[in-house]
């Protein structure tokens, strides 16, 4: 599963984890991994395997080590360039616009 949550904020990200819990396997970090998104809360609801972080917004420093203590491995795209998510024959496939690789499962 791969959810772009985009600008999702409150109330909106309170309606949509009032929902039952979504395991995915990448998450695109609401509203630009700011504070004001529930990093810590979204990261229990959704416990993506990569969370993606879009954009040099200054809180995406906070989302980030949040995703990761919850077991995400996190791409900042102000870091990394664009990344591209590729699902082939069961496999999910991570590749950033500087050349790094990470095949999941």
């Amino acid at each position: 599963r791969i959810l772009l949550a985009g600008d999702l904020a409150p109330p909106g990200i309170d309606m949509v984890m009032n929902g039952e819990r979504l395991a995915c396997d990448v998450v695109q970090a609401p509203h630009h991994g700011s504070s004001y998104s529930e990093p810590d809360a979204f990261a229990i609801w959704s416990t993506p395997k990569w969370a993606i972080i879009c954009g040099s917004n200054t809180d995406g420093r906070i989302a980030g080590p949040i995703f990761q203590s919850h077991g995400a491995r996190v791409l900042n795209t102000a870091e990394c360039g664009a990344v591209t998510v590729t699902i082939d024959s069961g496999h999910l496939d991570v590749q950033t616009f500087r050349g790094e690789l990470a095949r999941g499962e």
